[in-house]
């Protein structure tokens, strides 16, 4: 239910006819309580002239444009089938599965392009090795009235039609919820699966996966964001903490990793914005990409620019006074105006850039894992600092990561005293 803003994407060509599903992580392995994620293969990109080549670009191909705000991971939601990638970073890594990341957690609001295809289809992996995954449903106590529900939806179809009819089962049969009753089930699949009969999206989606596991389908559950609300006004999607989702990806032979989603829509969504807010959000998120996100080469371009207008202004009021005709006389007077906005706000802009490089919050928690790796204790991509903390179960770091939090998510500022602890504490981190 929280409506804080994660990004706001923009489709230059209009709204996309299909539903936008922002893929963040997938996950292959249930114990009953949690998913994880199994590491799939990756490899490194580096920047080119046109930016990250991907893959093949598809035959059906949409563009969007991705501001993301500061988030506490190194992915980046993309739409599926990303072909081509631009943003002022060297390199990302890109796993098989369509996920992609960065090396290392961005410090602020990440900008970048994408183009992919936005059908139902997962192209970039091969279909999958060795047995379907059934390990839950082969040990839990659950797992037999798993497979036989499966038989009784599924039956003796083909790969797709079983993967549909499991679907619609789920759609058609189950209510949702965020608040789920608990009911007298061993575990909280059958609890949701043969009591309650309700709950929310990683309920739908998980039973989703062991059933079409149980019949004999390779599937996994991916975790990210849909499309939002989409603001007509500049074009592009306010995508929330509250539009975090969760579905499912099948392998289907002859067609390959398919989306589907079990879950039936909410009743209403938790938050509506207003026609003004629509524009005030226009107007941050212009603010935002030209002003905040504003590049040196942005800076760059722009005053070169201006320089050419200003010369051929100077030529003008030479003339003017060569021939002794007043300058300031109707469209010369909008064109000295002009010039004089665009020299204000070069000078905004270079006040601003200067503000952005003055440093960035938090610097003393990079420092401490630059030192722990260096003593060979590293923070894995899909740890969360404070998950980092307990791992290394060291006092110091446990100290340095809460100050970071409250620094960087919190927002508050740390008075000089505790922040000299905190310095010493990175300082004796880094002689070991």
């Amino acid at each position: 239910e929280d409506s804080t803003i994660v990004m706001r994407a923009e489709f230059p060509g209009g709204r996309p006819e299909r539903t936008v599903y922002f893929k963040g992580a997938t996950l292959d392995e249930y114990d009953g309580r949690t998913w994880k994620r199994v590491r799939s293969p990756s490899f490194i990109k580096r920047s080119g002239s046109e930016g990250f080549i991907i893959g093949p670009g598809q035959g059906r191909s949409i563009e969007a444009a991705v501001l993301l705000e500061p988030l506490d991971t190194e992915v980046l939601f993309t739409a599926p089938n990303v072909y081509r990638l631009e943003g002022s970073f060297p390199a990302i890594w890109v796993e098989r599965t369509g996920v992609i990341r960065l090396p290392s957690l961005p410090f602020s609001r990440v900008e970048y392009s994408l183009w992919s295809d936005l059908s139902r289809v997962n192209s970039d992996e091969n279909a999958p090795k060795g047995p379907v995954n059934t390990r839950y449903i082969d040990t839990s106590s659950e797992g037999e009235r798993i497979k036989a529900l499966a038989f009784e939806v599924a039956g003796a179809k083909t790969p797709l039609e079983k993967a549909a009819s499991i679907e619609a089962h789920l759609k058609t049969r189950y209510k949702y919820t965020l608040s789920p009753e608990t009911a007298s089930g061993k575990g909280a699949l059958e609890d949701f699966l043969f009591y309650s009969k309700q709950g929310y999206c990683e309920h739908f989606a998980t039973a989703m996966v062991m059933l079409l596991r149980a019949s004999g389908i390779h599937s996994r559950l991916v975790t990210g964001f849909l499309e939002g609300e989409w603001n007509a006004l500049g074009g592009y999607f306010i995508v929330r903490q509250q539009d975090a989702h969760s579905w499912v990806e099948a392998y289907i032979d002859g067609v390959g990793w398919m989306r589907f989603d079990p879950t039936p829509s909410a009743i209403g969504p938790p938050y509506r914005a207003s026609a003004i807010s629509l524009y005030l959000d226009l107007m941050k998120l212009k603010w935002n990409r030209h002003i905040i996100q504003f590049s040196f080469t942005d800076q760059r371009r722009m005053a070169l620019s201006a320089e050419r207008k200003a010369t051929g202004f100077l030529d003008v009021i030479k003339e003017a006074f060569r021939t002794k005709k007043a300058p300031l006389a109707g469209a010369d007077e909008l064109y000295i105006i002009a010039i004089m906005a665009i020299v204000i706000a070069l000078i905004f802009l270079r006040h601003i850039a200067g503000k952005k490089g003055r440093g960035k919050k938090g610097g003393f928690y990079f420092d401490m894992l630059k030192a722990l790796k260096a003593r060979g204790v590293v923070k894995r991509p899909d740890e969360t600092p404070l998950e980092f903390s307990k791992r290394v179960d060291d006092g110091r770091v446990r100290d340095i990561t809460e100050a970071f939090q409250m620094e960087r998510y919190a927002n508050r500022k740390i008075e000089n005293a505790a922040l000299e602890r905190i310095k010493r504490l990175v300082r004796e981190l880094k002689k070991g």
